[in-house]
């Protein structure tokens, strides 16, 4: 008799629970009994169907599927058309999207300005101190300390400027 096949309790006492755990690791299945190991191929995300699982589009032994998935990421409408990374469990009956195929890099951002728009106003805080730019094109600057560091000319205008 195989010890793989035999549980032997030695006359020391085993709780209950240590008894349940060491049955169950006899239970595993062998390594020939698994799953099969999942295969990994690249698919489009085509839609969502009627219950929001994702439908995906890919070919598997020289075949076309089109199935509802599952997936490990939030998937949106803006994605539609996008590659997937799908992978089969088994059969093409399981596919499960992995991850999104980004596209190669391309050159660095060229823009040199950021710009950031609202149809009201803008304000950025920390704090109690804020910078707040509105619609009739006032700017206010707030904080407990403001300081202005200026190594060429630093100049103050407006149609009348006030000082303390």
């Amino acid at each position: 008799m195989s010890s793989r096949n035999t549980l032997v309790i030695d006359k020391d006492p085993m709780s209950p629970s240590m008894q349940n755990l060491l049955r169950k690791e006899m239970k595993r299945p062998s390594p020939d009994r698994r799953a099969p190991s999942s295969t990994a191929f690249v698919g489009c995300l085509d839609g969502f169907d009627t219950e929001g699982y994702p439908i995906v589009v890919f070919t598997h032994k020289g075949r076309e599927y089109r199935k509802s998935a599952r997936s490990t990421l939030k998937l949106t409408q803006a994605q539609v058309g996008l590659e997937c990374l799908i992978q089969l469990c088994g059969d093409a009956d399981t596919p499960v999207i992995s991850g999104l195929i980004q596209p190669p890099l391309t050159d660095a951002n060229n823009e040199t300005t950021a710009i950031i728009r609202s149809d009201d106003q803008i304000r950025l805080q920390c704090g109690d101190a804020y910078i707040e730019l509105t619609i009739d094109g006032s700017v206010r600057i707030r904080g407990d300390y403001v300081e202005s560091v200026a190594y060429g000319a630093n100049r103050l205008k407006g149609s009348s400027v006030k000082i303390n």
